[in-house]
């Protein structure tokens, strides 16, 4: 089987130095689009010098406004791509994304998988199995900070009233009820600098309170923080 085109949805804002230290780690996509939600001009240059970036304008976008722009940019470019959606604060080892890849070709009912976040590293055993979940990173499920998605299921994207969390949970919910599968690639690691943007954007604990509310509304839930 022809190997899916992998493309790279990474939203930014404010971690230009560990954005800059994962780039290298994703030789192995098609392309790369990067979402500027608010970079200083330094920072825009900075990542310009990248040929393989595709750098686009999203400066009064939501993060979920961007997943679903940059879900459907690749869907309408490439044919069955592979689409990773990445935070600006994670570290991962080159061709990661190849392994959550193929890990998506060998198991047809899974719809969308990420790394093993429990995994250090310096651990990495190189040996991988995909592991399902029906949950997201506050339960030990899915991580909403990276993950890779089949861009050819019919899944419904983000509801954007979500402004900064829940939209995993409604992803993760949107997929079983298409009928397919959440994993982890259990030995695949990760690194994540957790809690990062909300120490620099003291708006971000309302928005959150905001889409507890309103998940909880829509889904007759009662989620409350971990």
């Amino acid at each position: 089987m022809i190997q899916p085109p992998i493309i790279v949805i990474i939203p930014t804002r404010y971690h230009i130095g560990m954005l800059e230290d994962l780039i290298p780690s994703l030789s192995d996509a098609t392309k790369i689009y990067i979402y500027d939600n608010g970079l200083l001009p330094w920072q825009r240059e900075a990542l310009e010098t990248y040929s393989q970036l595709t750098i686009i304008n999203a400066y009064n976008m939501t993060i979920y406004e961007m997943w679903n722009d940059g879900w459907s940019k690749a869907q309408g470019e490439f044919l069955n791509p592979h689409i990773a959606i990445l935070n600006d604060d994670i570290y991962f080892k080159p061709f990661t994304l190849s392994h959550l890849s193929k890990a998506l070709v060998d198991h047809p009912l899974v719809a969308a998988i990420c790394p093993d976040y429990t995994v250090s590293l310096k651990d990495d055993t190189n040996e991988y199995l995909a592991q399902y979940t029906t949950s997201t990173f506050g339960h030990g499920g899915l991580a909403g900070f990276a993950f890779m998605l089949k861009g050819e299921l019919d899944i419904p994207k983000i509801d954007e009233t979500f402004q900064w969390w829940y939209g995993d949970d409604e992803l993760v919910k949107n997929i079983m009820a298409s009928g397919y599968k959440v994993a982890i690639l259990r030995g695949l690691p990760i690194y994540h600098e957790q809690g990062s943007s909300s120490k620099m954007d003291s708006s971000i604990e309302q928005k959150i309170s905001l889409d507890m509310y309103y998940f909880n509304k829509k889904y007759g839930e009662n989620r409350q923080r971990w």
